[in-house]
């Protein structure tokens, strides 16, 4: 196949656009995939129609420029990821990845991904395989695809455009049907990804039945009126829309506008086979697999990314690694007369037995909590305890038949005398209500549903349609129930100070008009705030919102492991060092707690906590020998029963 640099200057402006996107300074960068896709279905096919037509296809030549192509690289960044994460990760983080990597082994990540980690949830900036859900796609036509072409080649080759196309439209329509209610497996899996791939099979077809687009008018005009579609969705897509769907078509349409009519005389191919594109094609396979673990591992090392020198710093890091791969594991492994067969399957083999290996030992032994020098107690109180997702409206749903309420104290057959609700804030602080339930003889209900905003009448469109509709019907199913149970004291707690800044557009559920000024989505809060105390006092029911708790600004566990590396004489002084302080931690609070203390209503309290959690300079991620955090703003059992000093005053009263 004749080789075309405008096809890696294509696969250039795609990585680029990825790349960007997980460091946040271009919104639809993650649309470079789905380019990705129409490229690799136009390359594999044209390579396996070609090989078929001149009758010298082989299966074994195909998986074997395949493996060579994609899996000596990858195993040397899953071993990297494996010995990075050793080092700096907490035994759970560490135990997810290797996980990850049984799946990423079994061309399954996508599928393991789907069930884990939503692509844009917050975790994901932590997940260093996350990117391979791609590879598994990918992996995943690559074993089925040649055994369908060469049975239509042989019994139906007439038809081979015909059932491409046919499965392009089938995967499309399926795509944009589930894409509302099941956003997560649209995503990842391939059902939801044929067609991109599949758009670009249709073009191999065509040119190897017709040849390229020939017309000097459109091979001027609609290159460059295809890499504009593509910018433009690059910067008008963001993780809010529903992708893949019917819109995705429009970046799709342009990749196949130039993979069709590009060639030397039109501005695109002069723009595309620049030396900066071309040569981040070539090593795009390389920037691809190193960019996504070298953030996470930064991330998790509480590196900030908000600064361009550090964002410059995190690209050269990049590209210097991508360039090495490419240069010593890429080019070589790819090159028979210096890795010839016998070499390569056994390297292959060894690669793939010690990492699978590995992955088993660090799962089967959780992680190897005994890798770092904190004391058991404290690697404990980091973990979840059993009531954390005791209240966990989501996990009820998976049992129809399960109350979807947690109980609060002993019930003694009477109606609760207050209810708890919120987002996952609400679901770490419930250890803390039992507490203080226990110690007033009061009685509480409780349901919390991470994600989703509290407050009545408004949404943040931070979720997909049906995350939406489960949010929407919690909140009112909760409001009734406490209707109907005449209960007299609502707690309402979340992360409001992300909520307040989101960058997520708020829309009003009763108007359905949509805000995304910092102006008028503020304005709009304000008034959703005092629309849920309004609704509450109106059935007799006062609101108390607790605030949110410092935010440290590393994980629980990074701060310990770096404490007790320690002498013991200076681990107190480290403790509250790398702590946050309360300065900080009043600043980014300002305009929630200025928005909570101007709202003047007798059926509304507003507690700051942050009093409980600070002294007069530090807020203290905890104690030497617990930790009041699970991660850099979720509660442990620990933290929970400190709030529960001031639930303990605020349920007392509900006896007097």
């Amino acid at each position: 196949m004749k080789y075309r640099p405008e096809i890696d200057g294509l696969r250039g402006i795609a990585i680029l656009a990825v790349v960007l996107c997980h460091m946040q300074l271009l919104a639809g960068g993650f649309l470079g995939v789905d380019i990705f896709f129409v490229i690799s279905g136009y390359l594999i096919t044209s390579i396996i129609i070609q090989d078929l037509d001149q009758n010298k296809f082989s299966f074994i030549k195909f998986y074997d420029r395949r493996a060579r192509r994609i899996l000596p690289t990858l195993f040397i960044v899953v071993l990297s990821s494996i010995v990075a994460g050793w080092y700096i990760m907490s035994p759970l983080q560490l135990k997810n990845l290797a996980q990850s990597v049984i799946s990423v082994t079994l061309f399954a990540s996508n599928y393991f991904f789907w069930k884990k980690t939503g692509y844009f949830d917050e975790a994901a900036e932590v997940t260093p395989m996350l990117h391979t859900w791609s590879l598994s796609v990918e992996e995943q036509f690559y074993i089925l695809f040649p055994f369908i072409v060469f049975l239509i080649w042989r019994y139906a080759r007439n038809y081979l455009a015909h059932i491409i196309i046919f499965c392009l439209f089938i995967s499309l329509l399926h795509a944009q049907v589930i894409c509302a209610d099941h956003p997560k497996a649209n995503f990842y899996l391939l059902s939801s990804r044929i067609w991109e791939l599949m758009a670009g099979a249709i073009l191999a077809q065509v040119e190897y039945s017709h040849g390229r687009a020939q017309s000097i008018r459109t091979t001027k005009i609609l290159p460059l009126a295809g890499l504009i579609l593509i910018i433009i969705s690059f910067l008008c897509f963001d993780e809010g829309m529903l992708h893949p769907a019917f819109i995705s078509i429009i970046p799709i349409i342009g990749t196949m506008a130039i993979i069709w009519h590009s060639n030397s005389k039109d501005w695109c191919y002069k723009i595309l086979t620049s030396r900066l594109l071309v040569y981040s094609g070539l090593i795009s396979y390389s920037i691809y697999l190193w960019h996504q673990p070298v953030l996470a591992f930064l991330k998790i090392h509480n590196a900030s990314l908000s600064e361009f020198s550090t964002k410059l710093q995190v690209m050269l890091t990049v590209f210097a690694l991508s360039f090495l791969s490419w240069r010593f594991i890429e080019k070589p492994f790819r090159d028979k007369k210096r890795i010839n067969g016998k070499t390569f399957i056994a390297l292959l083999a060894s690669a793939f037995i010690l990492i699978l290996l590995l992955s088993i030992l660090i799962v089967k032994n959780s992680g190897y909590s005994n890798r770092h020098k904190i004391p058991t107690v404290t690697l404990n109180s980091i973990k979840k305890d059993s009531s954390y997702h005791e209240c966990d409206y989501k996990e009820k749903l998976k049992n129809p038949n399960a109350n979807w309420l947690c109980s609060l104290g002993q019930t003694n057959g009477k109606q609760p005398d207050f209810a708890v609700t919120g987002d996952s804030h609400a679901m770490a602080a419930i250890s803390g209500f039992k507490q203080a339930a226990a110690a007033t003889k009061t009685y509480g209900a409780a349901s919390a549903l991470p994600g989703c905003n509290p407050l009545l009448g408004m949404r943040i469109n931070n979720m997909s349609k049906n995350n939406v509709k489960v949010c929407t019907d919690f909140k009112l199913k909760f409001f009734n129930y406490v209707k109907q149970n005449h209960i007299a004291q609502v707690f309402i707690l979340a992360r409001w100070g992300t909520l307040i800044n989101s960058e997520f557009s708020f829309t009003d559920i009763i108007s359905g008009k949509t805000f995304t000024s910092s102006g008028e989505k503020l304005q709009l809060y304000t008034q959703a705030l005092k629309n849920t105390i309004d609704a509450y006092n109106a059935i007799g029911t006062k609101v108390t919102i607790i605030s949110q708790v410092p935010t440290q600004e590393q994980f629980a566990w990074q701060i310990y492991h770096k404490v007790f590396a320690k002498p013991k004489s200076h681990r107190a002084s480290l403790l509250r060092a790398l702590s946050v302080s309360k300065a900080k931690h009043l600043e980014e609070q300002l305009k929630v707690t200025n928005l909570f203390n101007n709202i003047v209503n007798t059926g509304y309290k507003y507690i700051d906590v942050s009093d409980q959690f600070c002294d007069h300079k530090i807020c203290p991620v905890g104690t030497l020998k617990y930790s009041y955090y699970l991660d850099t703003h979720h509660l442990s059992k620990h933290g929970a029963e400190r709030l529960s000093q001031h639930l303990f005053k605020e349920l007392s009263k509900l006896k007097s």
